[in-house]
């Protein structure tokens, strides 16, 4: 794909290729120079999001199982137990 540098030295990526790299105006994009070739990439987010489309995808991995995270903050939110009677009384008229 030929692109014109602009005379501020830009070039203006077509929107497919905007599109194919989860970019939008705006977003940061990495340039890198490998075996006598410049590659443009998409910045990715710190916390391994990226985007598809205009959709936001979680592309990393997770630090711990999902289970155990859950469980985590399960502990942490939860009240604490009842303590456990052996029959309930009711009160009589």
């Amino acid at each position: 794909m030929k692109v014109t540098l602009d005379p501020a030295g830009r070039i203006q990526l077509p929107p497919a290729v905007q599109t194919q790299l989860g970019i939008k105006a705006g977003d940061e994009v990495l340039l890198e120079y490998q075996d006598g070739q410049w590659v443009i990439q998409a910045a990715r987010l710190p916390s391994g999001l990226g985007r598809k489309g205009n959709v936001l995808v979680h592309e990393g991995t997770c630090p711990r199982p999902v289970d155990q995270a859950l469980d985590h903050v399960r502990e942490e939110t939860s009240p604490p137990p009842m303590p456990a009677t052996s029959a309930c009384a009711w009160p009589g008229p």
